[in-house]
């Protein structure tokens, strides 16, 4: 009897001691749980927050006059007798040498053999001796110039009574067989094919009306170089 009342005593000390140990373990492994958690949130927030501000390609800037090429048409006016298509390139490289242009052109002409389309080997986009826009490729040519072409100095060259420039071609850049003889003839018994050079006119490079190859007329020029 006195063994269990011992028991019993012993049991009563030491409950209270044992019961607040546990509810201490509990608390801090609850707070510690907590705190986990908020850690990886943040974590996973910062992360977010980090895919969300990456910066956006810059878009690729427009072609400007300082790019493109330059197309005009001559101040000077030549007879139909202007040798050949290589010839009528040179006229137009002095051109462009005496307004201080540089690069390579190449005269927008048609002849037995060529067309003057298939003359334009790059694909622009090809700016007045202003600077603005008359095309922006070579699938553009057919259609009509965005602004007037311009002589060499920027000057205006097409206006009314004054002549077109040879092309000996149609709208669409293809050779129509009036062409002074090949560009040989300069007399009144031969005619070639002019343009227009003016803006919105589908006939700019082509399919106007023709001239007889003894009186005058300017030439077409595209920088191709």
């Amino acid at each position: 009897m006195l063994r269990r009342a011992s028991l019993v005593v012993l049991l009563v000390v030491l409950l209270p001691a044992t019961v607040q140990a546990f509810d201490h373990h509990h608390h801090h492994s609850s707070s510690s749980d907590g705190g986990g958690c908020a850690s990886s949130s943040s974590s996973s927030s910062a992360s977010n927050g980090g895919s969300a501000t990456t910066p956006s390609p810059a878009p690729s800037p427009s072609p400007s006059a300082s790019s493109g090429k330059r197309v005009f048409v001559t101040a000077e006016t030549y007879a139909g007798a202007l040798g050949s298509l290589e010839a009528a390139d040179m006229y137009c490289r002095a051109a462009a040498n005496s307004a201080g242009l540089t690069g390579t052109f190449r005269a927008w002409l048609s002849d037995g053999t060529t067309n003057a389309i298939d003359r334009i080997t790059v694909d622009g986009p090809w700016y007045t001796t202003r600077g603005e826009l008359a095309w922006g490729s070579k699938t553009e040519l057919p259609g009509a110039p965005l602004s007037p072409l311009l002589s060499e100095s920027g000057g205006d060259v097409i206006g009314a009574g004054a002549s077109g420039p040879w092309t000996g071609t149609d709208a669409n850049g293809v050779a129509t067989g009036q062409d002074c003889d090949g560009w040989t003839n300069a007399t009144s018994d031969a005619s070639a094919t002019l343009g227009t050079a003016k803006q919105d006119d589908t006939e700019w490079g082509g399919g106007a009306a023709a001239l007889r190859c003894d009186a005058k007329a300017p030439l077409l020029c595209f920088q191709i170089l």
